[in-house]
């Protein structure tokens, strides 16, 4: 039916190992801002780099936000329109972003 998951997209990899031994589901994505040198942890939580955004700095306090919401229209859009397999996403019924701060201290 149309019963699917909460995925929750997680944007501190920090704490990513943390996060996988603790709280993190088969509906756990971390999210890859491309602003760190040690993205590549060691947890086997499935992760999706993020696009940049035309016009708008990195710098700005709502790029990171933008660059979720836009990231995950274009992916959805295009596994909608050819099937990829073992996509993170096709789980996906509803989408959540959370600081992995809020749950790690």
């Amino acid at each position: 039916g149309m019963q699917g998951e909460l995925c929750v997209f997680v944007g501190t990899p920090l704490w990513e190992n943390t996060i996988e031994a603790t709280w993190a589901t088969n509906s756990t994505i971390l999210l890859d801002y491309g602003q760190c040198n040690q993205c590549n942890g060691s947890s086997g939580l499935p992760r999706i780099s993020l696009d940049a955004v035309p016009g708008v700095p990195a710098d700005q306090p709502h790029f990171q936000a933008l660059s979720l919401w836009s990231t995950l229209a274009r992916r959805l859009t295009e596994k909608n329109a050819s099937r990829h397999s073992d996509d993170p996403l096709d789980r996906c019924y509803w989408l959540m972003h959370v600081d992995g701060r809020s749950y790690v201290n």
